[in-house]
Protein backbone atom coordinates (compact mmCIF):
# COMPACT_ATOMS: atom_id res chain seq x y z
CA UNK A 1 0.00 0.00 0.00
CA UNK A 2 1.31 3.72 -0.91
CA UNK A 3 2.30 6.34 1.98
CA UNK A 4 0.50 8.99 1.69
CA UNK A 5 3.19 10.87 0.28
CA UNK A 6 3.59 8.30 -1.93
CA UNK A 7 -0.47 9.62 -3.40
CA UNK A 8 0.60 12.90 -3.24
CA UNK A 9 3.96 12.08 -5.57
CA UNK A 10 1.47 10.19 -8.47
CA UNK A 11 -0.35 13.43 -8.77
CA UNK A 12 2.58 15.52 -9.01
CA UNK A 13 4.04 13.52 -11.63
CA UNK A 14 0.61 12.96 -13.28
CA UNK A 15 -0.15 16.51 -13.83
CA UNK A 16 3.32 18.14 -14.00
CA UNK A 17 3.43 16.39 -17.55
CA UNK A 18 2.32 19.24 -18.84
CA UNK A 19 5.12 21.14 -18.64
CA UNK A 20 7.90 19.56 -20.32
CA UNK A 21 9.93 22.61 -19.30
CA UNK A 22 10.26 20.77 -15.66
CA UNK A 23 11.87 17.31 -15.04
CA UNK A 24 11.19 16.35 -11.56
CA UNK A 25 12.16 13.34 -9.57
CA UNK A 26 11.36 11.68 -6.49
CA UNK A 27 14.42 10.66 -4.78
CA UNK A 28 13.49 7.75 -1.54
CA UNK A 29 15.80 9.43 0.67
CA UNK A 30 18.58 7.23 0.05
CA UNK A 31 20.90 10.51 0.78
CA UNK A 32 20.43 10.97 4.25
CA UNK A 33 18.39 12.02 7.02
CA UNK A 34 16.37 14.93 5.97
CA UNK A 35 16.78 14.79 3.00
CA UNK A 36 13.62 16.26 0.62
CA UNK A 37 11.46 13.70 -1.44
CA UNK A 38 11.57 15.42 -4.69
CA UNK A 39 13.82 16.96 -6.63
CA UNK A 40 13.21 19.57 -9.74
CA UNK A 41 14.91 21.24 -12.43
CA UNK A 42 13.69 24.22 -14.83
CA UNK A 43 16.36 26.18 -16.99
CA UNK A 44 19.32 24.67 -15.21
CA UNK A 45 17.82 25.59 -11.35
CA UNK A 46 17.20 23.00 -8.82
CA UNK A 47 14.58 23.22 -6.37
CA UNK A 48 13.96 20.67 -3.67
CA UNK A 49 10.63 19.55 -2.32
CA UNK A 50 9.55 17.63 0.72
CA UNK A 51 6.21 16.38 0.60
CA UNK A 52 3.57 16.15 2.91
CA UNK A 53 -0.11 14.83 3.08
CA UNK A 54 -2.75 15.32 5.32
CA UNK A 55 -6.14 13.83 4.70
CA UNK A 56 -8.45 16.93 5.20
CA UNK A 57 -8.69 20.09 6.74
CA UNK A 58 -9.53 20.26 10.33
CA UNK A 59 -12.99 21.19 11.46
CA UNK A 60 -11.89 24.89 12.76
CA UNK A 61 -10.27 27.06 10.74
CA UNK A 62 -7.70 28.18 13.24
CA UNK A 63 -6.72 24.11 14.09
CA UNK A 64 -2.97 23.26 12.83
CA UNK A 65 -3.36 21.32 9.90
CA UNK A 66 -0.02 19.74 9.58
CA UNK A 67 0.67 18.89 13.23
CA UNK A 68 4.11 17.87 13.91
CA UNK A 69 3.23 13.61 14.03
CA UNK A 70 2.70 14.48 9.54
CA UNK A 71 4.40 17.60 9.46
CA UNK A 72 8.56 18.17 9.34
CA UNK A 73 10.69 16.22 11.55
CA UNK A 74 13.87 18.16 12.84
CA UNK A 75 16.25 16.60 10.39
CA UNK A 76 14.10 17.85 8.19
CA UNK A 77 14.14 21.54 9.30
CA UNK A 78 17.53 21.58 9.93
CA UNK A 79 18.57 20.38 5.93
CA UNK A 80 15.93 23.43 4.56
CA UNK A 81 17.10 26.06 7.09
CA UNK A 82 21.24 25.07 6.32
CA UNK A 83 20.32 24.24 2.36
CA UNK A 84 19.05 27.90 1.99
CA UNK A 85 22.12 29.42 4.28
CA UNK A 86 24.02 28.97 1.16
CA UNK A 87 20.90 30.67 -1.17
CA UNK A 88 19.62 26.90 -1.88
CA UNK A 89 15.76 26.27 -3.32
CA UNK A 90 14.09 24.25 -0.94
CA UNK A 91 9.95 24.05 -0.01
CA UNK A 92 7.14 21.94 1.23
CA UNK A 93 4.46 20.87 -0.74
CA UNK A 94 1.80 20.14 1.37
CA UNK A 95 -1.45 18.61 -0.29
CA UNK A 96 -4.60 18.56 1.56
CA UNK A 97 -6.81 15.18 0.62
CA UNK A 98 -6.53 14.90 -3.49
CA UNK A 99 -7.66 18.51 -4.09
CA UNK A 100 -5.83 21.58 -2.33
CA UNK A 101 -2.24 22.40 -2.43
CA UNK A 102 -0.01 25.02 -0.50
CA UNK A 103 3.81 25.39 -1.55
CA UNK A 104 5.77 27.06 1.37
CA UNK A 105 9.29 28.05 1.47
CA UNK A 106 12.19 26.46 3.50
CA UNK A 107 12.19 30.14 5.16
CA UNK A 108 9.01 28.78 7.02
CA UNK A 109 9.93 25.24 7.89
CA UNK A 110 10.86 25.95 11.51
CA UNK A 111 6.81 26.99 11.85
CA UNK A 112 4.85 25.11 9.27
CA UNK A 113 3.71 22.25 11.50
CA UNK A 114 1.77 24.90 13.38
CA UNK A 115 0.29 26.87 10.83
CA UNK A 116 -3.55 26.87 10.37
CA UNK A 117 -5.28 27.03 6.48
CA UNK A 118 -4.93 30.61 7.10
CA UNK A 119 -1.49 30.60 7.69
CA UNK A 120 -0.76 28.23 4.94
CA UNK A 121 -2.11 30.17 1.86
CA UNK A 122 -0.59 33.24 3.57
CA UNK A 123 2.86 32.00 3.31
CA UNK A 124 2.69 30.21 0.55
CA UNK A 125 4.16 30.79 -2.91
CA UNK A 126 1.70 29.05 -4.44
CA UNK A 127 -1.62 27.56 -3.26
CA UNK A 128 -4.51 26.65 -5.08
CA UNK A 129 -7.26 23.29 -5.48
CA UNK A 130 -6.32 20.58 -8.19
CA UNK A 131 -6.55 22.31 -11.70
CA UNK A 132 -4.97 25.55 -10.55
CA UNK A 133 -2.72 24.39 -8.59
CA UNK A 134 0.02 23.03 -11.10
CA UNK A 135 0.37 25.84 -13.23
CA UNK A 136 1.24 28.16 -10.17
CA UNK A 137 3.35 25.20 -8.92
CA UNK A 138 5.25 25.68 -12.57
CA UNK A 139 5.26 29.24 -12.74
CA UNK A 140 7.30 28.95 -9.17
CA UNK A 141 9.81 26.60 -10.00
CA UNK A 142 10.24 28.73 -13.25
CA UNK A 143 11.22 31.74 -11.04
CA UNK A 144 14.80 32.57 -11.22
CA UNK A 145 14.79 34.83 -7.77
CA UNK A 146 11.99 33.54 -4.68
CA UNK A 147 10.39 36.14 -3.13
CA UNK A 148 8.51 35.18 -0.21
CA UNK A 149 5.53 36.59 0.83
CA UNK A 150 7.26 38.03 3.77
Amino acid sequence: MKTPEQNLWERIKNNMTAYPDIHMERNENIVGNGFPDTIAIVGGIVTFLELKQVPDFPAREKSIVIGNDKGLSQDQKNWHLNWTQYSGRVATLVGVDSYFYFLVSARYSDRINEFNRRDLAYYSMACGKQSLFWPRLANSLRMLEWNDPQ
